[in-house]
């Protein structure tokens, strides 16, 4: 009795191995979220280095949620590029208006010496009263440098 019981449980831990590594195939995905405090500033420029979807709500801050997804990759090797500031969204205040950019993401990372297959997308709440500029060339079905 004892021998279908242990190859239930080595059937069960090969079913997991393989989940497991079909993961790290496929990919795997995170989503990393801010939230900023505008301080009264009524106008906003996003230099987003993917996809941008933007909705309104009623508040004084603004919240970022960038989803990274990246091919052929594990746990490990996306909480190492968050840690090294790879999807650190800066800050700035210029000429009155607030700034958001995503400097890590300009830098190709290369792994077994091929570029890093990454997909990184924006959804952004913003205040309804706020003037808010997209620049990038990938919105979502919207131009390059969008106000709203």
């Amino acid at each position: 009795m004892k021998n279908p019981r242990l190859t239930s449980v080595i059937f069960l831990f090969a079913a997991l191995l393989q989940v497991a590594s079909a993961q790290g195939v496929q990919g795997i995905e995170k989503i990393l979220v801010k939230s900023f405090n505008l301080n009264g500033l009524q106008e906003v420029v996003i230099h987003a280095a993917g996809p941008v979807e933007l909705k309104t709500w009623e508040g004084d801050f603004m919240r970022i949620q960038m989803t990274v997804h990246i091919d052929q990759a594990n746990e490990s090797m996306i909480k190492s590029l968050v840690q090294t500031g790879r999807y650190n969204l800066i800050t700035e205040v210029e000429d009155g208006r607030w700034l958001v950019r995503t400097p890590g993401l300009n830098r190709e990372v290369l792994r077994n010496g091929q570029a890093l297959q990454e997909r990184v997308s924006f959804l952004i709440f913003a205040p309804a009263h706020v003037k808010l500029e997209v620049q990038n060339s990938s919105s979502a079905g919207l131009p390059t440098n969008s106000s709203f």
